[in-house]
């Protein structure tokens, strides 16, 4: 595993980096600042494109949230109608052979009350 150390040659061979961090954190600093003091409008004016980015992205956001719900229930109807098919089709096969075995049992059955009655079985 390498490890990687900051030192201040790698700082001045990419001064882009350097000052890109310098400006987050400035800026971080900054927004605690104005949120402690309670000037939210000095804050929205000066980080509107940010507000309004997240304002773009949290009504994308909610757009998608209804068809996540939408496709999930689809989801869960598509299951439980395969689930139904499935236990109609069992039960159906298997109806008819107990149907057929009840006939079969009936049949010879009545065919043996009819050969006692005709005296043919004792």
């Amino acid at each position: 595993m390498k490890r990687y150390i900051l030192s201040s040659a790698h700082l001045t061979a990419r001064p882009g980096a350097v000052y890109a961090l310098l400006v987050a954190v400035k800026r971080s600093a900054e927004v605690v600042g104005l949120l402690r003091t309670g000037d939210v409008r000095l804050l929205l004016a000066r980080y509107a494109d940010l507000a309004l980015a997240a304002l773009v992205v949290s009504i994308v956001g909610m757009m998608i949230v209804p068809l996540l719900d939408l496709l999930i229930s689809v989801n869960i109807a598509a299951a439980v109608t395969l689930l139904l098919v499935a236990i109609v089709t069992i039960s159906f096969y298997m109806g008819n052979s107990v149907k057929r075995t009840a006939l079969t049992v009936n049949s010879s059955r009545s065919r043996d009350l009819r050969r006692i009655g005709a005296g043919l079985v004792t």
